[in-house]
Order: structure tokens, then C-alpha cells, then sequence
């Protein structure tokens, strides 16, 4: 049985709590919560985790990355950068182009 969106939340928030970063933000990954996840995935250096989530919270598209919204390139941004601390250049290069 799959858990519903709030339970996810609780339970990503639950893992938080005792410590579980690495479960946690998966948890908030599977609610949908990817800002979250992105936050605690930075906060254990789990660069290219936390840059494939920012790039899920915005949707993000190869063929259409260069019809960003102002909000959208911030993000692909951040997410660019992730990527960069990560070590993978091509992902980050990309980014940064489409973020102009």
C-alpha cells in the first residue's frame, strides 16, 4: 500500500526530527516536497541528489529549457550549481545555459 502524500510529509518530518537527514529527504522527495528534500540533501553533501530535486520541483524539461519562467532559471540555477559541487560538469553546463 502506497502512503498519501501527508503521510509522507509526516513521516520525512518524523526522520528529521531523530536525525535520519539521507531518509528523510527521500521521504520529502516522495510527498512531493522537493525544496525539502534539496535542503536536507545540501546539508549531508548529497549534491547531485539535492540538484535532481530541485530540477523536479521545477519541472524541468531539456527540450523546452529555454522557456524558463524568471522563477525557473533561479532554481536551474541553484540546481546548476549542485550539480557543479557534484562534479558533474556536463549537467551544470547545460543549466547554465538555459539559465542565460
Amino acid at each position: 500500500m502506497e502512503l498519501s502524500r501527508k503521510q509522507w510529509l509526516v513521516e520525512a518530518q518524523a526522520l528529521e526530527k531523530r536525525g535520519e537527514v539521507g531518509p528523510a529527504a527521500e521521504a520529502f522527495a516522495h510527498a512531493g516536497s522537493y525544496d525539502d528534500a534539496a535542503r536536507l540533501y545540501l546539508s549531508v553533501s548529497r549534491f547531485m541528489e539535492a540538484g535532481q530535486a530541485l530540477l523536479r520541483s521545477i519541472e524541468y524539461d531539456y527540450r523546452r529549457r529555454f522557456s524558463l519562467d524568471a522563477n525557473q532559471r533561479k532554481v536551474a540555477l541553484k540546481a546548476a550549481i549542485c550539480f557543479s559541487h557534484g562534479g558533474d560538469v556536463r549537467q551544470a553546463v547545460e543549466l547554465f545555459l538555459a539559465t542565460g
